[in-house]
């Protein structure tokens, strides 16, 4: 134990001697007692993010520039599993932030079950255009995953899908192209709307754009969001607290509904609603506890941990929904969430549905 073992400094009497005792304990050669395996983890480690992922996402880019290596690019990226597009979003999606890059208008093709999607990739929209590119497959997977196994469920498909904060409208054109007609996609920032109109038009799909922002009031409400990031707009104060401290946020004020009053004009059916709305959740549910009585609409919703999961918890509980993990298969058992686990839970997509 340390407190029988003699103090070096004192009892060492040879200069010689505690000079090299000093070299041995000098902070700059405490590595020498690191376990041996641990070196070679910590050389590889550095290797990787200071030489290979750099050396990477280089390559990607020209990849992703050239009309012909993109095509071949494509085409092995449709056989990639779902994991693997998933690492590919992470470590490539961004790649066009930074950097120059000698782009040319072209498309990205998207395997969608039994769909075949066409996105855009337009001369200096790479920055975004890429990034959704490869968001439509590889990120919220358990999100996308869910809507799959529901949509193909006779029992469990949609008749109507909501998309309550659709940003760029990936959730929605996927839901479309999966067959589900009646989508009706919520997005009050304009700037993202061209993307979106204009990838229902390259698909013949038919978009339901609705340029509001949802919540428990039918009133007008303020959304910011940082200047080169729209999809991060938020109308909950304490969001818009924490976008970019660094950066001056656009503001405007937009037009907003709350879903009881906006849900006696759709066909009956079964409902599936997508909420996004960055901490506004808590209000877009207030705002539709009719509609959760009523018409009882299973609803995948993302929280974080510090944005009022008790309060969502005791809504949804209220209006008898269960929460549970995602992604779901409603054709295998799934236990619902007691409070403490959906509270300290460390994802953020869930999915509330009817209990049973």
């Amino acid at each position: 134990m340390a407190g029988n073992q003699p103090e070096r400094a004192n009892t060492c009497k040879n200069p010689d001697q505690a000079k090299d005792l000093r070299s041995v304990y000098n902070p700059i050669n405490i590595s020498m007692l690191m376990p041996v395996e641990a070196k070679p983890q910590n050389s590889l480690r550095k290797i990787k993010s200071r030489i290979i992922w750099p050396a990477a996402r280089r390559s990607v880019k020209l990849i992703a520039c050239n009309r012909w290596s993109r095509s071949l690019f494509n085409i092995i990226y449709n056989h990639l599993s779902r994991d693997q597009k998933v690492s590919l979003y992470h470590h490539f999606a961004k790649v066009f932030r930074t950097g120059g890059s000698i782009q040319t208008d072209g498309c990205w093709h998207l395997n969608v079950e039994d769909s075949r999607l066409v996105l855009p990739l337009t001369e200096g929209s790479y920055w975004l255009h890429w990034n959704l590119a490869l968001a439509f497959l590889g990120n919220d997977i358990e999100v996308k995953e869910t809507y799959v196994n529901l949509i193909k469920s006779d029992s469990y498909k949609p008749d109507i899908f909501l998309d309550i904060g659709a940003n760029y409208g990936t959730h929605s054109i996927l839901v479309l192209a999966l067959g589900v007609k009646d989508t009706f996609t919520f997005e009050p920032n304009r700037i993202c709307h061209q993307f979106f109109l204009d990838v229902c038009k390259r698909n013949s799909l038919k978009p339901n754009l609705i340029p509001l922002a949802v919540g428990e009031q039918s009133e007008p409400i303020t959304l910011s969001y940082p200047p080169t990031q729209p999809w991060l707009g938020a109308t909950n104060p304490e969001q818009r607290n924490k976008l970019e401290p660094g950066e001056k946020l656009v503001t405007e004020v937009v037009e907003q509904t709350k879903l009881d009053d906006w849900i006696r004009t759709i066909k009956p059916g079964r409902i599936l609603i997508k909420i996004d709305t960055e901490g506004h959740e808590a209000s877009v549910l207030r705002g539709m506890q009719r509609m959760l009585a009523e018409r009882k609409p299973w609803i995948i919703f993302e929280s974080l941990k510090d944005n009022g999961r008790r309060e969502i918890f005791k809504l949804l509980s209220d209006s008898r929904m269960d929460i549970h993990d995602l992604p779901l298969d409603p054709h295998s058992p799934s236990n619902p969430l007691s409070l403490d686990r959906f509270v300290s839970a460390n994802a953020t997509n869930f999915i509330a549905r009817p209990m049973a």
